[in-house]
């Protein structure tokens, strides 16, 4: 390494001056000239990383299911209302072609826009599902010995 002013080669530890705010790698004789560079202290940046929470599904979704025709009841009540298909997607807020592809019953409506639709139409497209648990089935695995104790009442009394 060489001394960025004089040009010779360093010996020993180099020098960090400041000579009119810049800063200079020197040898010790050339030291003298300007004032001793001030420490770097290296300073870490944190950097907080925003966790993404989730978006919180409600739990309608699980317990609501459309009705049969949802296509044609949305269909039938925006006529019978006055709308057209791009006034009704307007007055939603979606586009027109996700109205004409529900309606054609090409695409499910997600549980908000059925909502919305059913307030802006006064009509039912959601209805809870009932979810029909059948009755358990007993079945005897094994003998116990209840059962051998009644076979042999059985044995004797015949």
């Amino acid at each position: 390494m060489n001394c960025e002013i004089c040009g010779k080669p360093i010996i020993g530890t180099p020098r960090r001056i400041v000579i009119e705010k810049t800063t200079l790698t020197v040898c010790a004789e050339c030291a003298k000239y300007g004032v001793p560079a001030p420490l770097k202290t290296t300073t870490r940046k944190v950097v907080l990383k925003r966790v993404t929470q989730p978006k919180p599904t409600s739990n309608l979704t699980q317990d609501v299911d459309l009705v049969e025709d949802f296509g044609k009841l949305i269909k039938n009540a925006r006529e019978a209302v006055g709308f057209t298909r791009e006034a009704f997607a307007k007055a939603l807020g979606e586009k027109e072609s996700v109205i004409r592809r529900i309606e054609l019953e090409e695409m499910r409506p997600p549980v908000e826009l059925a909502k919305k639709i059913e307030k802006m139409l006064k009509i039912k497209l959601l209805k809870p599902i009932q979810e029909e648990y059948p009755a358990p089935r007993f079945q005897k695995l094994s003998l116990t010995f209840g059962d051998v104790v009644v076979l042999r009442k059985r044995e004797k009394s015949q």
